[in-house]
């Protein structure tokens, strides 16, 4: 889940949390609704450390669910849902370095142990490709998000 920020207001700008995601995971279809809720910094062994904005959320199912899955209603009444944006080097565009989720046995913790961005000049490309790449604006720079290994942290 990449999102662009604001261009005006800067990639690391509270504004940018504020928003409502439409999802269609091909079977189900909800809103994340975010809002601002901090800033704070991360630390990776590999790639990305430094600021990242924290947006809470909100899970609004609307459709594809069992009307009684207690699993759906249990996180769609939660407010303290985190996903945890980092900038993307020469990008109005985020990424999720980690995301936070209350369940039914404990707390989901799921963190980048690995963040990098990684430009289209790197991949190989002909000369004429490399010259065509270079004249794209900065939001259609194609890059790829590494995420290598996941931990799961239940706080019961």
């Amino acid at each position: 889940m990449l999102i662009s920020a604001n261009a005006r207001d800067g990639v690391m700008e509270s504004a940018n949390c504020n928003r409502i995601l439409p999802i269609f995971d091909g079977r189900r279809r909800y809103n994340l609704v975010l809002m601002y809720k901090g800033m704070d910094n991360v630390k990776n062994e590999h790639g990305y450390s430094g600021p990242v904005l924290v947006c809470g959320a909100i899970l609004q199912p609307i459709g594809g669910y069992r009307v009684d899955s207690m699993i759906v209603k249990y996180v769609a009444s939660k407010s303290d849902i985190e996903f945890w944006f980092a900038p993307i080097a020469g990008t109005s565009v985020m990424a999720p370095i980690r995301m936070i989720v209350p369940t039914l046995i404990g707390t989901l913790k799921i963190q980048a142990d690995r963040f990098e961005a990684v430009g289209i000049l790197s991949f190989g490309f002909s000369t004429t490709e490399r010259i065509a790449a270079i004249n794209l604006p900065a939001v259609n720079v194609c890059f790829r998000v590494m995420v290598q290994m996941f931990y799961l942290e239940h706080a019961l």
